[in-house]
């Protein structure tokens, strides 16, 4: 019984100098992070969320200097107006750029009233775009357009849908 001590304790200096070895084979703690070599997954930013403004761009409007654009938001599948956003188009190709959605102004004037920029809860809104003589209720070209609103939301306006 005596022999199998100085065996038992050669199996485990073994054992302990295999472990030691595997972990250098693997990466091993070189590098004081305790993470056996492996990198870490890079962080995952959660989409945005929330309520939050919507602001427009269009591709060039072609053909349509000196009319309006106006496009008026309401949430997806019906409901009332929340917002609008009445432009002057000012050259035979516009880009609209950066424009900021604002509530709807009291009275028949959609381009009437300073309005502050409409805040959107979370969720779907149709937008519906269209291009006016001053004065007219029927649009020349119109284009809608849904956007899911999750935070701060830009959308683009296909211009060549609003061009004659």
């Amino acid at each position: 019984m005596n022999h199998r001590i100085p065996t038992l304790k050669a199996l485990f200096m073994v054992a302990l100098a295999a472990i030691a070895l595997g972990s250098a084979a693997c990466g091993g703690d070189d590098d004081g992070g305790g993470d056996g070599g492996a990198t870490s997954p890079p962080a995952v930013s959660s989409p945005a969320s929330g309520p939050g403004n919507i602001t427009l761009s269009s591709t060039a409007i072609s053909g349509q200097s000196g009319k309006i654009l106006l496009v008026f938001a309401a949430p997806a599948g019906g409901g009332q107006q929340l917002a609008r956003l009445c432009v002057p188009i000012t050259s035979e190709d516009f880009t609209l750029s950066g424009a900021v959605m604002t509530d709807v102004p009291a009275g028949n004037d959609p381009c009437g009233d300073d309005t502050p920029e409409t805040t959107f809860e979370e969720g779907a809104y149709d937008l519906v775009a269209g291009v006016y003589v001053g004065g007219q209720q029927t649009p020349e070209a119109e284009t809608t357009l849904t956007v899911e609103v999750a935070g701060e939301t830009t959308a683009e306006l296909d211009g060549s849908a609003l061009s004659p």
